[in-house]
C-alpha cells in the first residue's frame, strides 16, 4: 500500500442525491469497477461502490497513473484528474476522458456497532476509520 493513497469521503445529503442522479448505467463508460484484493470486478452501481451510499473509499495510485485528483470537481462534480483530464462521477466511475478506468474501490464494513469502519486491504494491516 506504500504507493497508493486511499480516498475516504463521507457524502453529504446533497452528494447522495447527486450520486443517485448519476446512477444510470447507459451513461457509464465502464459497467464494472475493480475492488482492491478481489479478482472479479463488481457492477458499477453506486450501492456496490459505497458503504450505505454514504461512505466512499477508493485507491489512487499517484506514482504511476494520477498526478492530481480533486474532489468535487470536473464535469460530474465527483473527481477530476488534472494530468489526463479524466472526469469521474461521485461513485468513482470514469465519465469523460480517455486512457483511464473507474477508480479501484476499497471494500469496507461497519464495526463496533457502527462506531467504526474497517477497510478490507487484502491481507495487509486492517485500517479502521472512527467517526
Amino acid at each position: 500500500m506504500n504507493s497508493h493513497w486511499v480516498i475516504v469521503w463521507r457524502r453529504s445529503e446533497a452528494d447522495k442525491i447527486r450520486a443517485a442522479s448519476q446512477n444510470d448505467p447507459e451513461t457509464w463508460q465502464f459497467q464494472y469497477s475493480k475492488v482492491w484484493g478481489q479478482v472479479d470486478p463488481v457492477y458499477a452501481d453506486d450501492a456496490n461502490l459505497t458503504l450505505n451510499q454514504e461512505w466512499f473509499f477508493a485507491l489512487v495510485n499517484f506514482s504511476n497513473r494520477f498526478q492530481y485528483l480533486l474532489l468535487d470537481a470536473g464535469d460530474y462534480r465527483g473527481f477530476l484528474e488534472g494530468r489526463y483530464a479524466l472526469h469521474f462521477d461521485l461513485s468513482g466511475r470514469l465519465r469523460k476522458g480517455t486512457n483511464g478506468a473507474n477508480l479501484t474501490i476499497v471494500e469496507a464494513a461497519f464495526v463496533d456497532d457502527g462506531e467504526g469502519i474497517q477497510l478490507q486491504l487484502d491481507g495487509r494491516p486492517q485500517v479502521t476509520v472512527w467517526h
